[in-house]
């Protein structure tokens, strides 16, 4: 590099706006919906501008409560469907399937109206301390 030549800057994308492989063009967007989950969307070799309006658009959707991923993508399966799938598969291969059986029913019993992916780890951590102090559905 000369003395006459300024070294050259890696360009600034806007918040949330990322370029993914590097140099490509290809932009994608991240943001959090209204339960807190992270979203990694590609848009595509558009500007940074309009990809940060892009962003804004989904962001307003998201404070509006309009913004349904789930509907596009994905299944909700209940936690009773799956535990009952799960022991469907494993009866005769267990060898306590009795008590498969039985961990089955109180668990249903305890989370079994909720989907399987809204079941966390907190949830969880929590009806085990009840169930400690002597409480079970």
């Amino acid at each position: 590099m000369n003395n006459n030549e300024k070294p050259t800057r890696k360009r600034r994308l806007p918040r949330g706006v990322f370029e993914r492989p590097e140099g490509s063009g290809n932009l994608g967007m991240r943001y959090f919906d209204d339960h807190g989950h992270e979203h990694k969307v590609m848009i595509g070799t558009v500007t940074a501008k309009v990809a940060a309006k892009i962003r804004q658009s989904r962001l307003a959707k998201v404070a509006e409560g309009r913004f349904f991923p789930e509907r596009e993508k994905r299944r909700n399966v209940l936690l009773t469907d799956a535990i009952k799938d799960y022991l469907k598969r494993e009866d005769g291969r267990l060898r306590w399937f009795d008590h498969a059986r039985r961990f089955g029913r109180l668990w249903t019993g305890a989370l079994g109206s909720r989907a399987l992916r809204d079941v966390t780890t907190g949830d969880v951590d929590r009806i085990v301390a009840q169930r400690r102090t002597g409480w079970w559905p």
